[in-house]
Parts: C-alpha cells; sequence; structure tokens
C-alpha cells in the first residue's frame, strides 16, 4: 500500500493547532482564575465562606490547565507517536480530568447548599457554617480529589 504523505502532512497540522490551542485555552483559563483569586485575596469585603469555596474552584481550574498545558507541550516537543504510547502520560491526564471534575462538582453543590442555606435560614446559616467549617470541608474535598486522581496512577 502507498504511503500519503499529504494526509501524513494534514494531521500534523491539526495536531500541531489543536496542540498550541490547548496551550493558548489553558493559559486563558490559569490568568483568569489567578485574577479571581487575586481580587478575591485583595479585597477584605469578599473574604466570605462562599468565596473561599469559589477560590478552591479556581485553584482546582488552574490545576487542571497547567497539567493540559503539560500535555499539550509534551505534543508540541515530541512526535505524536512518542507521546500516544506514553501510557503513563495518558493515565496521569485520565486522574487530573476525574479527580478536577469530581472536585469541581462537589465544590459547586456544595456553594449551592451554602447559598441555599444562607437565604431558607439565615440565622442557622451564622450559627453552625464558619469559615473553619468551611476550611476543613475544602481540605477533605482536595484530598478525597487527590486520592482520586491517584488511583489511575497505580
Amino acid at each position: 500500500m502507498k504511503i500519503n504523505f499529504t494526509s501524513a502532512c494534514a494531521d500534523d497540522v491539526n495536531e500541531l493547532a489543536i496542540n498550541i490551542s490547548w496551550i493558548i485555552l489553558s493559559m486563558l483559563v490559569i490568568v483568569q482564575s489567578l485574577l479571581i483569586i487575586f481580587i478575591i485575596w485583595r479585597s477584605p469585603k469578599l473574604h466570605t465562606n462562599t468565596n473561599m469555596l469559589i477560590v478552591s474552584v479556581s485553584a482546582g481550574d488552574i490545576f487542571f490547565a497547567v497539567s493540559c498545558e503539560i500535555n499539550a507541550t509534551l505534543g508540541l516537543l515530541f512526535s505524536s507517536n512518542i507521546v500516544a504510547e506514553l501510557v503513563l502520560m495518558d493515565t496521569f491526564m485520565m486522574g487530573a480530568l476525574f479527580s478536577t471534575l469530581m472536585l469541581s462538582m462537589n465544590q459547586m453543590g456544595v456553594i449551592a447548599a451554602d447559598r441555599y442555606i444562607n437565604i431558607v435560614h439565615p440565622f442557622f446559616y451564622i450559627k453552625h457554617v464558619t469559615k473553619r467549617r468551611v476550611l476543613l470541608n475544602i481540605i477533605c474535598y482536595w484530598i478525597l480529589a487527590l486520592v482520586y486522581g491517584a488511583i489511575p496512577l497505580f
């Protein structure tokens, strides 16, 4: 069978465009998330329980964007065959994807419950939802997400 060099070049151009798009998108996510974290950090009025959860979600977005950027950069530096054969990199990306997805979904649910309790039961919220409990909740979700993301590596 004859090798078609034109289609091979087109595939390389497509992979190059996809990797560059991933890098640009990842950088935009990192900048946007750092901007959210910086604004909340610099404004004392924004140091609320809900904004602590939003900072945690932004940190999870940064983690995922950095892992996508590493994967795309490796795709640019090495040939696609070498990157495709790296099973460890694929499992790392799968673990990073699932752990950050689980982290974001859980924390968005906690943010929704936080807002609901604050609106419907404001006195209960003031008495029982403290910054320490929210921080402990965030730490538990991060530990759970990191353990869940490490499972595919084993």
